[in-house]
C-alpha cells in the first residue's frame, strides 16, 4: 500500500479494510489540529477555534468509553485495538509524533477539554526540542501534561491481534536486555549494555550459521555456507568494540532485529549473507557516510565486469520494454514526491524533478493519477517547500498540457476546497500561469472553480506572488485566455491584479473594461468608467485601483478624491453633444453630494453656463443636480 493509492475520504486498518467510524474521527479530529498547530501559534484565534472543534469531536467519538488510547505497534498505529496502516495522510502526523518522542502509548480521557489537548500538544513539542540533547536512552518523561492525558515510554514488545496483548511484558528495554544476563551480580547502569548480550548475541548467529551449514548440505546446488567462522570472529570483535561505547537503546534494538532476521532468513544464502552484513556494518559504525578517501568492502554478488556483461545482455534484447501500469504511474509519482520533499542534494531532487516529468508526460494518464497528482501537490505546499514546488511544477505541468490537457482541471479541481492560505499561497502562481493558458477542452463550470480557487488568495497576498507569476510561461504571453473570466472580476481582484503586470497587461486591461462597464459592481465605479471612456488602455493604473476600492463596502478617501478628481475632470473636458448621456447628470450629482469644495467651480459653471444669452449649455437633469447644493447660485430662471 502507498500513500497515493489509498481513497482520500476513508481510513483503513492494516488488512485494507475501512476502520470504525468513532475511530476514523478521532484520528482524524486529532490530525486536523496538528495541522492547524504547524501554522498558528498557541494564542492564535484559528488554533483556539481549530482546538475546540477537535476536542468537541473526540469526546463525542469516545462517548460511551472512559478514555481511548493511541499506541505504536510493529503494525502501524494502533487505536483503540484498531490497527492502522501509518502511511495514510491522517496517521501519518499522529504516528511520526509518537514514534520521534519514543512514546509507545498516549491514553486519553473522555473528560479532555480544549485546553488540555492544547497543553498536551505544547508539552510534546517541548519534550521534541528536550530529546535534541539526549545522547542515550532514559525512562521517558514529559513534564507539564494534564491529567485528562498519560503517556507511557516505548518497549521492546510487539502487538499480537488476536490476543490483543505484547509478547515481552511491561518491561523497558533495560529491564528486557538485563534479563538476557547470566550474572547474579547488580544490575547494570542506566544506558549501559547487560553483560549477557554479547553472549545471547554470539549464540543466536552461531546457531544460525549451523542451520545455514546444514541447509546448505541437504541442498546440493547452493554453492557454500551463508556465514564462515571468520565472519563469526569479525562480529564477536565487534560486539566486544560496541562494549566500549554506549550507542543507546536504539542501535541495541537494531541489532537484536538484524539478529532475528538472520535466523529467519537462515533457509536463504543470498538474504543471510546481506542481513550479516549489514551486522557487520553496525557493530563497526560504518552505516554512517563514509569519509573521503576510504574504501568500502564489497557485498555485492556480482562483480563490475559479470554487471556490465548483463546490462548488455538485457539491453540488446529485441522486445521493447511494456508501458507501466497506472498503479506502477501512481507508485512513481509517490516516489518522485517523496524525493523531492526529503530535502537530499541537488542531483536527487533534479532526478525527481525529471521522473515526474516523465511520468507527467505519459499519454495514459488518466484521473486517478490526476487526483493522486494533486494530492501529492498539496503535500508539499502544506509542508511549505516553495522552492522543490517551484522547481518542479513548471515542467511537470508543462508535459501533462501537452499529453493530457484535460487533466490539468482536473488537478486544480483535486486541491482541497478549505486548503489553507498560507499552502495555497505556495500553489497559486501555478494555477494563475494553468489559467492564463488556458484550461481547454475543460467545461466552463469546471474551469470556473479553478478561477474561484484563484480568487481565494486575497489581493494583498497575491500581489506579494507577482514576482513568482512572472517567472512562469503564462506571464510572458500577449494574451490571456478567456476562462480568466468565467466568473465576475472582482470575485478574483488577486489573479486580475496579477495579470495586469505581465506582457498581456494592454490585451488584458482592455478586456477588463469591458467586463466592468458590463457588470458594474457599484454606482461610483460605474461613473468612472464611464468618465473614462475612450481611454481604457491608457492607464493600467488606474485599472489597479479600480480592482483595488470598488465593490468595497466603504471605499478609501484616497479612492473617493480620486474619482472626485477625475470625474470634474472629465465633465469639464466633455463635447457639448456628450452632455446628453446619462451618466453626466449622475455624476454631478454625485459631485454635488459628496465633494462640493472640489467641484465648485465646475457645478457653478453647470448650473449657469449660457450658450448665445439665453440657451442653456446643459441638460435639465445636470443643472437641477448642480443647484442641489446650497452654495451653488441658483441663476437665472428656467425660460
Amino acid at each position: 500500500m502507498t500513500l497515493l493509492t489509498v481513497d482520500r475520504d476513508q481510513l483503513l486498518d492494516t488488512a485494507g479494510l475501512p476502520v470504525r467510524a468513532e475511530v476514523s474521527t478521532i484520528v482524524r479530529a486529532l490530525d486536523r489540529l496538528l495541522t492547524v498547530a504547524g501554522y498558528y501559534a498557541a494564542d492564535h484565534e484559528q488554533y483556539l477555534r481549530a482546538s475546540e472543534a477537535a476536542c468537541a469531536a473526540m469526546t463525542a467519538a469516545m462517548h460511551p468509553l472512559p478514555s481511548v488510547a493511541f499506541e505504536v505497534s510493529a503494525s502501524g498505529l494502533v487505536v483503540d485495538g484498531t490497527t492502522i496502516e501509518p502511511r495514510q495522510k491522517a496517521a501519518r502526523q499522529i504516528h511520526d509524533l509518537l514514534v520521534t518522542l519514543d512514546i509507545a502509548r498516549l491514553s486519553v480521557s473522555a473528560r479532555l477539554t480544549a485546553a488540555d489537548l492544547r497543553r498536551t500538544l505544547a508539552a510534546l513539542q517541548a519534550h521534541r526540542q528536550a530529546r535534541l540533547h539526549a545522547q542515550s536512552f532514559r525512562t521517558l518523561t514529559i513534564a507539564d501534561l494534564p491529567p485528562t492525558v498519560s503517556a507511557d515510554s516505548c518497549r521492546v514488545r510487539e502487538y499480537t491481534p488476536s490476543t490483543g496483548t505484547r509478547d515481552g511484558g511491561g518491561d523497558e528495554i533495560d529491564g528486557l536486555l538485563g534479563s538476557w544476563s547470566e550474572s547474579t551480580g547488580p544490575a547494570p547502569a542506566a544506558g549501559s549494555l547487560p553483560a549477557g548480550f554479547p553472549r545471547e548475541l554470539m549464540a543466536m548467529l552461531a546457531s544460525a550459521a549451523k542451520n545455514q551449514a546444514g541447509d546448505v548440505a541437504d541442498d546440493e546446488s547452493t554453492a557454500g555456507a551463508c556465514i564462515t567462522e571468520d565472519e563469526l570472529a569479525e562480529i564477536r570483535a565487534g560486539v566486544e568494540r560496541l562494549l566500549q561505547r554506549d550507542p543507546g537503546a536504539r542501535a541495541i534494538t537494531a541489532l537484536m532485529d538484524l539478529a532475528r532476521r538472520a535466523l529467519e532468513f537462515s533457509g536463504d544464502p543470498d538474504k543471510a549473507r546481506l542481513v550479516f552484513g549489514q551486522l557487520r556494518r553496525r557493530l563497526d559504525g560504518e552505516d554512517r557516510e563514509p569519509a573521503a578517501g576510504t574504501v568500502q568492502h564489497r557485498e555485492a554478488a556480482l562483480g563490475a565486469a559479470e554487471l556490465t556483461r548483463r546490462i548488455a545482455e538485457l539491453a540488446a534484447r529485441p522486445e521493447p520494454l511494456a508501458e507501466p501500469l497506472a498503479s506502477a504511474r501512481r507508485d512513481q509519482l509517490a516516489i518522485g514526491f517523496h524525493l523531492l520533499g526529503a530535502g537530499g542534494p541537488d542531483h536527487a531532487s533534479a532526478a525527481a524533478g525529471a521522473l515526474l516529468a516523465d511520468v507527467c508526460g505519459s499519454p495514459e494518464l488518466g484521473a486517478v493519477e490526476a487526483a493522486a497528482l494533486a494530492e501529492a501537490m498539496q503535500d508539499l505546499a502544506r509542508r511549505g517547500l516553495a522552492a522543490e514546488i517551484d522547481h518542479a511544477m513548471p515542467p511537470l505541468l508543462a508535459r501533462l498540457r501537452v499529453a493530457r490537457p484535460d487533466l490539468l482541471v482536473h488537478v486544480w479541481n483535486g486541491l482541497d476546497p478549505q486548503l489553507e492560505a498560507p499552502a495555497l499561497a505556495l500553489l497559486w502562481p501555478h494555477l494563475v500561469n494553468d489559467l492564463a493558458l488556458g484550461l481547454e477542452p475543460a467545461t466552463e463550470p469546471a474551469a470556473a472553480r479553478c478561477c474561484q480557487l484563484a480568487g481565494a488568495l486575497d489581493l494583498e497576498a497575491a500581489l506579494r506572488l507577482a514576482p513568482r507569476f512572472l517567472s512562469l510561461p503564462g506571464a510572458a504571453r500577449t494574451t490571456v485566455s478567456d476562462q480568466a473570466f468565467l466568473v465576475p472580476p472582482l470575485r478574483a481582484r488577486g489573479m486580475h491584479a496579477v495579470l495586469l503586470q505581465g506582457a498581456a497587461s494592454a490585451r488584458h486591461g482592455l478586456r477588463l473594461w469591458r467586463e466592468l462597464q458590463h457588470r458594474p459592481p457599484d454606482r461610483l465605479t460605474r461613473l468612472v468608467i464611464a468618465a473614462f471612456a475612450g481611454n481604457e488602455a491608457a492607464d493600467v493604473g488606474l485599472l489597479q485601483t479600480i480592482i483595488r476600492e470598488a465593490g468595497t463596502p466603504r471605499p478609501s478617501a484616497a479612492f473617493g478624491g480620486f474619482a472626485a478628481a477625475l470625474l470634474t475632470d472629465a465633465l469639464e473636458a466633455l463635447p457639448r453633444k456628450r452632455r446628453t448621456e446619462a451618466w453626466t447628470a449622475e455624476a454631478v450629482a454625485w459631485l454635488a453630494a459628496n465633494a462640493p469644495a472640489r467641484a465648485n467651480e465646475l457645478l457653478r459653471r453647470v448650473a449657469r453656463e449660457r450658450s448665445w444669452l439665453l440657451l442653456p449649455s446643459w441638460p435639465k437633469p445636470c443643472r437641477t443636480a448642480a443647484r442641489a447644493m446650497p452654495s451653488t447660485p441658483a441663476g437665472p430662471k428656467e425660460p
